[in-house]
C-alpha cells in the first residue's frame, strides 16, 4: 500500500502515524520510507512524518526491492 503520512494532518482528524503503523504492523504489514539514498527503509512505530511524505507498507519486502530495483533495508 503507498499512501501520505503527516502527523499534523492525521491528528486533526483524530488518529495519529503510531496509529497507522500499529494498524498495518497488525495485519502483517511493514512500513517503510524512502531514504534520500535511494533505498526503502523499515520505520518503527516511533516514527512520525513531520511534513508530507510517502510510505510504503508491504507484508513481503523482498517483493518491494525487486518492483523497484532498490534496496530495502529491514
Amino acid at each position: 500500500m503507498y499512501f501520505e503520512s503527516n502527523e499534523e494532518h492525521f491528528r486533526r482528524n483524530g488518529y495519529s502515524c503510531q496509529v497507522l503503523y500499529e494498524m498495518f504492523t497488525a495485519r502483517g504489514f511493514g512500513v517503510y520510507r524512502f531514504d534520500e539514498g535511494k533505498r526503502f527503509v523499515r520505520i518503527g512505530k516511533e516514527y512520525s512524518s513531520a511534513s508530507n511524505e510517502n510510505l510504503v507498507a508491504v507484508r513481503d519486502p523482498s517483493t518491494l526491492g525487486a518492483r523497484t530495483g532498490l534496496p530495502v533495508v529491514i
